[in-house]
């Protein structure tokens, strides 16, 4: 069962997901607390704003999102975007 996936795992996995946004969409600009959150480029072209810059990404790319830290997602083309996204909560 996927629940009982992450209560087995030894670290603070928050959430593990792969997603696909398509063409003209986005993960809005938005901020999580005291975690880190990747995104990790399948396939596909976009733009990542992380704190207010952005910047181009593509197949093969991980981004961090640092704790506290604003970003979001958008596709640049007509393809479709597929992400790998996974949390991990920081140790205090």
């Amino acid at each position: 069962m996927v629940s009982d996936m992450f209560e087995s795992f030894a670290t603070p996995m928050q959430f593990l997901h792969y997603t696909v946004l398509p063409p003209g969409t986005s993960i809005g600009a938005h901020k999580h607390g005291n975690d880190e959150e990747f995104y990790v480029i399948l396939e596909g072209t976009g733009e990542m704003e992380l704190d207010g810059a952005k910047h181009p990404v593509s197949a093969g790319d991980i981004i961090k999102n640092p704790p506290f830290g604003t970003h979001g997602l958008r596709t640049c083309d007509k393809n479709e975007l597929k992400i790998l996204v996974f949390e991990v909560q920081v140790k205090s």
